[in-house]
């Protein structure tokens, strides 16, 4: 039987990684990603060289001011993350069939059964370096281990100035779980980290209570100590993390088949004509990649992102599948109209057919002159587009 073989793909300050190379002029600068409109908003990202400065994520801009006074703000882009990370999704996927995007820039790489196909681990992990570097002109650290725990662990360890290695990566062998662990600080584990962010509950100030600082210090209590300070609940998922046990899987992104249309506004704006004729080119666009594809879907997204960069994103299903403008377009602007509870500005707006189906509609036996017209006009406009284009583009998901 095969061990579980699990890597941890980590690309440290990954937005910050992203302007750096849109920009030489950041490199090794005391670089923060945050709103320069308010002295009150959130660090979004910080560098290794502000961290050292005591600057951290989620820290307010002006107190990062009066830390660091030569620290560069540079206005956030999300759009651009994003399109970066999908980009990266699809390079790993087709090395990978199995894997698992933490968030933005870290991934789990499930290796387990492909060691005859790319060699040990350590050189498959030289392979991925090398594209990234290539491909993207990013850097990454990598862990490797039996579990999602230790190999991120790894991976994070490698990138602090005591561990820093040429290769950038470490392996963690069987068996040797917990005494790699030992002297990391408690919030290496998962679980802690969720405890502590729990600031309403007990839980919060009971490591410092106890003096609980190193997993060293969590493992030497046995379950009973354990369920008497955290209860039955999180008392065992404590007790087999401290001792590096983990047997959470890594798992696969679902594959589903979409249509994805986006309009980056190159003026924000908050007018409802303005934007609701933006939402009725989106839609057209959507619904032609549908028909040259020839799918139907049975649920529409609409996603929004203001200019305060807060997104909300919100699901409309449909009773009958669709294929035209004209059979959804009156719900769409429901939908969006219903998401306009802001006065602030919007920046970004995407609309995505999900649930697609080769399931034909059934026509109406006393189909409507107006709806043989709205068929017509729409078939018309296809003839046109392909004619004049050659092709309708395929959505992003489906280029992927």
């Amino acid at each position: 039987m095969e061990f579980r073989t699990i890597s941890y793909l980590n690309i440290p300050c990954f937005p910050i990684s992203l302007e750096r190379i849109q920009d030489s002029c950041l490199k090794e600068r005391e670089v923060a990603i945050a709103p320069r409109s308010s002295d009150r908003a959130k660090l979004w990202a910080v560098s290794s060289e502000a961290r050292r400065s005591g600057l951290f994520k989620g820290m307010t801009v002006s107190q990062a001011k009066r830390m660091a006074p030569g620290l560069i703000l540079v206005e956030p882009n999300p759009d651009l993350y994003k399109q970066v990370n999908r980009k990266l999704e699809t390079a790993i996927k087709k090395w990978l069939p199995v894997y698992e995007f933490e968030r933005e820039g870290k991934i789990y790489l499930d290796y387990t059964g492909f060691r005859r196909l790319y060699g040990s681990p350590e050189d498959f992990s030289l392979q991925l370096r090398r594209l990234l570097k290539n491909d993207f002109s990013l850097d990454c650290s990598l862990g490797h281990a039996a579990n999602k725990l230790v190999a991120k662990a790894a991976a994070k360890e490698v990138i602090k100035e005591e561990m820093k290695r040429n290769d950038q990566i470490l392996s963690i062998e069987s068996g040797e779980e917990a005494p790699f662990l030992s002297p990391l600080n408690v919030e290496t584990l998962p679980i802690v980290r969720t405890l502590k962010s729990r600031r309403s509950t007990r839980t919060h100030d009971i490591f410092a209570d106890l003096n609980l600082r190193t997993v060293a210090d969590l493992a030497a209590l046995n379950r009973l100590y354990l369920t008497a300070a955290f209860g039955p609940f999180h008392a065992e998922t404590i007790y087999q993390m401290a001792r590096g046990i983990d047997p959470r899987p890594v798992v696969p992104p679902k594959s589903e088949l979409t249509v994805f249309s986006e309009n980056h506004l190159e003026k924000e704006t908050n007018n409802i004509f303005d934007l609701n004729f933006k939402v009725e080119n989106l839609l057209e666009e959507v619904c032609a990649r549908l028909r040259a594809i020839g799918q139907y879907a049975r649920s529409l997204k609409i996603g929004l992102r203001y200019s305060d960069y807060k997104y909300i994103e919100r699901e409309k299903k449909f009773d009958e599948p669709f294929q035209f403008q004209h059979q959804v377009s009156k719900e769409v602007r429901k939908l969006f109209t219903h998401l306009l509870n802001r006065r602030v500005t919007i920046r970004y707006m995407s609309l995505e057919a999900c649930a697609l189906t080769k399931c034909e509609i059934q026509l109406s036996l006393f189909q409507s002159a107006d709806e043989n017209k709205k068929l017509g006009i729409d078939q018309a406009l296809d003839e046109i587009n392909e004619k004049f284009q050659g092709k309708v583009l395929l959505g992003r998901k489906l280029l992927a």
